[in-house]
């Protein structure tokens, strides 16, 4: 889970590579065990809690970050001693807003630019 709650951690760029076993990583990132729906729930919570919105002119709650939800998925057979692994992808990204209809000024527009950037 990866939380900019700091101006100076919000700076940083995402840096992405490949690990010694040739899968992709994100720096700074935290791996959490779930162990049920509940442990689940808590964290998706966790995570949106932590999104940056803001009021435009088109929509009072935009979402000005991407979220990224990566579920790795291990099941053990208990009897035959086999694991099976999975991983999801989800992906919500930040709101896509004309400047023109959204009316966001100073920051806001700046932020604006920089997410449909991103797009």
């Amino acid at each position: 889970l990866l939380v900019k709650g700091t101006p100076a951690a919000s700076q940083k760029k995402l840096q992405i590579r490949l690990d010694k076993t040739g899968a992709v990583a994100v720096e700074h990132l935290t791996e959490e065990e779930v162990l049920g729906v509940e442990d689940l729930d808590a964290l998706v919570d966790r995570g949106t809690s932590a999104r940056a919105v803001a009021a435009t002119a088109m929509n009072s709650e935009s979402s000005r970050s991407h979220l990224v939800t990566i579920l790795k998925i291990v099941s053990f057979n208990k009897q035959t001693k086999e694991k099976l692994q999975g991983k999801m992808l989800i992906v919500d990204l930040a709101g896509s807003e004309r400047l023109k209809k959204s009316l966001t000024a100073d920051n806001a527009q700046k932020e604006s630019i920089e997410i449909n950037k991103s797009l």
